[in-house]
């Protein structure tokens, strides 16, 4: 309780100057984004059919290892917070294989350059 209050709100966990920042950088280097809901789980593994399945029902878009964490300390530390993910896998419940770790990161390596484009656009501006 030192640092703030033990518990983030999160309600509001998304700056919308910077979500706004970000859709029209984007547009300005036509570049596509999507928004949706991005939904954390702990890793480090992949999720099953039926796990999928429930993630879908609850609204969720997106599923991720990463970034939650991050936000819920950023927002503990009163700061502003964009979150930005790149998609590497379709994680589709009823599909006939899910992504090996390998196919990834190389979506991952594919998508750096434009990530990395929308990244410093959006940092010049603030």
């Amino acid at each position: 309780e030192r640092r703030g209050p033990r518990f983030a709100v999160m309600f509001d966990a998304y700056d919308p100057a910077y979500l706004e920042l970000a859709r029209s950088t984007a547009r300005r280097l036509d570049l596509t984004l999507r928004e949706g809901v991005y939904l954390a789980i702990s890793g480090p593994s992949y999720a099953t059919r039926a796990e999928l399945r429930l993630f879908r029902q609850w609204g969720a878009d997106a599923i991720g290892m990463s970034t939650v964490h991050e936000v819920i300390v950023a927002r503990h530390e009163g700061l502003r917070v964009l979150g930005l993910s790149t998609v590497t896998d379709m994680a589709i419940p009823d599909g006939h294989y899910h992504a090996t770790g390998e196919q990834v990161l190389a979506v991952a390596a594919q998508s750096g350059p434009r990530f990395r484009t929308l990244v410093k656009a959006i940092v010049k501006q603030l």
